[in-house]
């Protein structure tokens, strides 16, 4: 019901909702559901999991994730992120940030790690939720356990964004602690003896 509730709003805001449970309980097909709940309704869905290899690469799930939204391949240049930039309507200003996420030479090359690191972590939030200048966005994240540290606070700091649009950040984890994300948790818990009998039933 929380789900849908949010699916259903119409507000301009980022909400953002965690999706907790043991491994193998079903977060990855619930993700999977509410995706196609959430196209029926019209909302553009952006879903990235970990880097696949296990190595967990600093930012990797972000640069997915912003890659995703600007519609762009793996062999990206400067020129590419400026065009594909402004056809989102994303702040030049953004540009040296996403240039310092995708590791391209850019005007941050010689600034310091802090700002770096800063300008990146707006740049990538900021075109994040810019997407959804075209319409309600879901931007879904899965097995967030092995995200590393940079990409969960790039995660943490979309819930402080503007938004022109509804948009819904789903984390699905391992962790039993998600404080991190200061969200409403939905916990999925496993069935019962009576309730897997019921459903065999059905």
């Amino acid at each position: 019901e929380t789900v849908k509730r949010e699916l259903n709003r119409a507000d301009s805001a980022v909400r953002m909702l965690a999706l907790s449970g043991v491994p193998g309980i079903g977060k990855s097909r619930m993700l999977d559901e509410i995706g196609i709940e959430a196209a029926t309704l019209g909302w553009n869905t952006i879903r990235v999991s970990a880097e696949p290899s296990g190595a967990s690469p600093p930012l990797w799930p972000i640069r997915e994730a912003v890659r995703r939204v600007l519609g762009l391949g793996h062999n990206i240049t400067t020129q590419d992120l400026g065009r594909a930039s402004n056809l989102i309507g994303l702040s030049f200003e953004a540009l040296p940030g996403l240039a310092e996420l995708f590791n391209l030479e850019g005007p941050l090359a010689s600034a310091e790690f802090a700002v770096r690191r800063r300008e990146c972590f707006t740049a990538a939030a900021q075109t994040l939720v810019g997407s959804s200048a075209d319409g309600r966005i879901l931007l879904a994240f899965d097995d967030v356990e092995r995200f590393d540290t940079s990409s969960r606070k790039v995660i943490q700091a979309l819930r402080h964004h503007p938004a022109s649009a509804p948009i819904l950040v789903l984390v699905a984890s391992d962790e039993r602690d998600l404080a991190w994300l200061d969200a409403p948790i939905l916990t999925l818990e496993p069935f019962g003896a009576d309730e897997i009998e019921a459903a065999a039933h059905r």
